[in-house]
């Protein structure tokens, strides 16, 4: 996994009176504890079978300082991601109630071959309201988890800087580029696969932490899944199931100046605008080839957009579509390599043969007629 950053946001009651006194000899990792499954505590020398070497390895890093910020450690019900949350926040039980809907999202919508559409993913967020919590001897047998995502919800500045600093000190390169992140309120790396946020930060009058969570989760999972990729991929995808699952858009990575009401929601709107002045221009692969790390709101509304588009008319062809860009981008940067800010991942032309390939030939002309329509759009049948 590459250092190369990525730009990428209830039911179950968590106890609010579980505290864990950072005793010395609860440093040891397997004696740390975490709370897993309807919030039951564990540790790993008592965990069952779907926790391994990745789960020991996460809490190895973030057990004690967890212990020493008074921070809760939470396993989600398949174990793929730990979230961090400070013991006294009255927002941890819906916060992690989203955490697994959005793992959840991703399983059966975004990244599924056969995805449900809208209806049947409203049907069965309402099965999930009415069922009671899953016991662990009643799950499924769990895939094995080869990377385990880490989630933080920093209550305090001062919490998501000691973040910062304990990344650091585990992984001194990075120094640098966690020193540039102190002046944002949130960041998603794709190594360590971490991500956090500030709950509230001060002087934010535009921010929704719910909307940090679902986007910052749906980009470290990606990267999971598929390593650093061209970033119209990833934070279309994460813009897209930030505005499908919330109906409004709040993280804006690498953004730090003012963001005004109407920049929330009518993404569509704008591109419609835009495209209708645009009839004799086509969206060109460049413009979402050139996405770099500085946020730009006009690759931001093409990266969401073109996702719409695929999710809309292509359903299920968005995994098989991330794996070609990064059995692409592996020929130039093999696993492992560091890739330097602002060199190519995937070239232009080669991104735009992946996409013609899960598409069609002129799919940047119907992704142009699709922004200048918008609902009134009609797939061709040809």
């Amino acid at each position: 996994m590459s250092a190369w950053l990525i730009l990428i946001p209830a039911l179950a009651l968590l106890p609010g009176n579980a505290t864990f006194a950072p005793d010395e000899d609860e440093r040891d990792p397997m004696t740390i504890p975490f709370e897993w499954m309807d919030h039951r505590k564990l540790t790993l020398d008592e965990a069952p079978p779907p926790f391994s070497f990745a789960h020991e390895e996460v809490i190895e890093v973030w057990g004690a300082w967890a212990l020493e910020n008074e921070y809760r450690l939470l396993f989600t019900d398949d174990t793929s991601v730990l979230f961090l949350t400070d013991r006294k926040s009255s927002q941890g039980p819906r916060r992690f109630e989203q955490l697994e809907v959005t793992l959840e999202y991703h399983k059966l919508r975004l990244l599924a071959e056969e995805p449900l559409d809208e209806d049947a993913w409203e049907d069965h967020l309402k099965q999930r309201k009415r069922k009671r919590r899953r016991e662990p001897e009643e799950t499924q047998e769990h895939p094995d988890i080869a990377d385990c995502v880490v989630l933080l919800e920093c209550k305090k500045l001062v919490d998501y800087t000691r973040a910062l600093d304990h990344i650091a000190e585990q992984y001194p390169r990075l120094r640098t580029l966690l020193g540039e992140l102190r002046e944002s309120s949130g960041f998603a790396l794709p190594f360590p696969l971490v991500g956090a946020w500030q709950e509230s930060p001060a002087g934010a009058e535009e921010w929704n932490a719910t909307n940090e969570l679902v986007n910052r989760l749906t980009q470290l999972c990606i990267t999971r899944d598929f390593g650093p990729l061209p970033r119209w991929a990833t934070l279309g995808a994460a813009w897209y199931t930030e505005l499908d699952l919330l109906g409004s858009v709040y993280c804006f990575p690498y953004r730090n100046e003012f963001v005004g009401v109407g920049e929330h929601a009518g993404w569509e709107n704008i591109l419609q605008r835009t495209f209708s002045k645009r009839k004799d221009e086509p969206l060109r692969i460049d413009e979402l080839a050139s996405c770099r790390k500085e946020f730009d709101s006009s690759c931001a509304g093409l990266s969401w957009g073109a996702t719409a588009f695929l999710m809309s008319y292509y359903p299920g062809t968005l995994p098989s579509l991330l794996d070609d860009l990064r059995e692409k981008k592996e020929e130039e940067w093999p696993p492992g390599v560091m890739i330097p800010e602002g060199e190519v991942m995937v070239e232009a032309g080669d991104q735009l043969d992946i996409l013609r390939k899960h598409t069609r030939q002129d799919v940047l002309e119907q992704i142009s007629e699709f922004f200048r329509k918008g609902d009134r759009y009609r797939f061709p049948e040809d």
